[in-house]
């Protein structure tokens, strides 16, 4: 048994129960980023306008972070999240039928946005209240694993099923598979309460700005910011960087437009163990500690990628393994800082600031990363992209040096 106290526990097997729930429900999550390149030509849009559609969801999570998230302390983590659930499978069987009109397809995406915000971030506390905190990493990591999983295998099969059926049809049957998170959802928390009684967290005065005087919540969540610009722009174009590394290397186009989705889920999939790696080594060496380690990893696989562009096609796709790693493995740690950091603030205002703020870089980073395709030749975008990238892990850094510093003087203090 995973326990945290007395009240509630949670079993290992509830854990990977609810990390399936994410799963199955992500399984269409990156659809459109296959159909891209066929949405593009079929719109006539450009790289910028075609990230901007993928971000539209950033946008609805982002909102949806600051109103729906803190209502967790009022109503429950089991009610916000089921209803999060529905919500995005119901935009997600729409969005193929209305694609075409753009306005439409900003809102259902961002309706997608909403369900996306609700589900994870609850989901995340659902755990990281149920977990004692030298398992508490391990556990939110085995769910954020999930996420990614989710994510990867969304565009792995992607890849493969549009080699078999149109992309509309591909969306269809895997927005249906993502209809089974939601029955197994409400058999994994029959047995919770609608409402948790959290009454530590639901006192005072609920502000978000209250949540961030904190300088662990502040740091935190512009560092999870940088750390989604990096994710979300990566999870976009890594189709786009590895159709152009094929194309460098000699491949023909027809193998290239075929593969590089594929190529791309599988080193997402990869990258998925990301967060239970890093959650596990955030139980042992810390949480800041661990985060300044995958910093440091990211810059030299940045620096390799961006401009050493003679190296074997073999050790790139090592590198972009090892990267994968990096840039998922601090999920976990962020979320999990967020639900131990205690103070004046509401526990559901400090996940909305971490939300809200984090996921604002997410938003921005398919859409930067466009607009260096777009201004840039291919080959010199990639390397002011991959530049840009070893800057923001640079100064993801220099923000854990703080939190480090801070909390040695908090166990001073509180030893005094």
């Amino acid at each position: 048994m995973i326990q945290v106290n007395s009240r509630k526990s949670f079993s290992i097997i509830q854990v990977l129960g609810i990390g399936l729930v994410l799963f199955f429900m992500l399984l269409p999550s990156e659809s459109i980023v296959a159909a891209l390149p066929i949405i593009e030509i079929e719109l006539a849009l450009n790289k910028t306008q075609a990230g901007s559609i993928y971000s539209s969801y950033l946008l609805g999570y982002i909102l949806a972070a600051l109103f729906i998230v803190p209502l967790s302390d009022k109503l429950g983590t089991k009610s916000i999240m089921l209803f999060s659930v529905f919500i995005y499978i119901i935009s997600n069987l729409i969005f193929p039928g209305i694609y075409s009109n753009l306005l439409l397809a900003t809102l259902v995406r961002a309706f997608g946005g909403v369900g996306m915000v609700g589900s994870y971030m609850c989901g995340l506390r659902l755990i990281a209240q149920s977990v004692e905190k030298k398992h508490r990493g391990f556990a939110v990591g085995v769910f954020v694993t999930s996420q990614y999983m989710g994510h990867s295998f969304s565009l792995a099969f992607s890849g493969v099923l549009m080699s078999f059926v149109s992309w509309t049809d591909m969306y269809y049957f895997l927005s249906f598979l993502a209809i089974f998170s939601f029955p197994l959802l409400l058999i994994l928390t029959k047995k919770i309460n609608s409402k948790d009684n959290y009454s530590s967290e639901t006192l005072g005065k609920s502000s978000i700005i209250i949540a961030l005087k904190n300088l662990i919540i502040r740091n935190i969540s512009l560092s999870y910011s940088l750390h989604a610009l990096i994710l979300y722009g990566l999870r976009t174009w890594l189709p786009y960087f590895i159709f152009g590394m094929f194309l460098f290397h000699g491949t023909g186009d027809g193998f290239a437009n075929d593969f590089s989705s594929i190529a791309a889920g599988l080193i997402l999939i990869f990258g998925g163990f990301g967060p239970i790696l890093g959650g596990v080594v955030s139980d042992f060496l810390g949480r800041p500690n661990t985060i300044m380690a995958i910093s440091c990893v990211s810059v030299l696989c940045c620096l390799i990628l961006g401009w050493f562009e003679g190296i074997p096609i073999v050790v790139k796709f090592f590198v972009l393994l090892i990267f994968s790693l990096c840039f998922s493995g601090g999920s976990p740690i962020y979320s999990t800082v967020i639900n131990e950091t205690t103070g004046k603030h509401r526990l559901g205002d400090a996940i909305a600031a971490q939300a809200s703020i984090g996921l604002l870089g997410g938003l921005l980073g398919p859409i930067i990363l466009g607009m260096f395709f777009d201004n840039f030749k291919s080959e010199f975008g990639w390397s002011i992209s991959f530049s840009f990238i070893a800057i923001l892990s640079i100064i993801v850094f220099v923000l854990m040096l703080q939190v480090k510093s801070f909390q040695k003087r908090e166990l001073r203090s509180s030893s005094d």
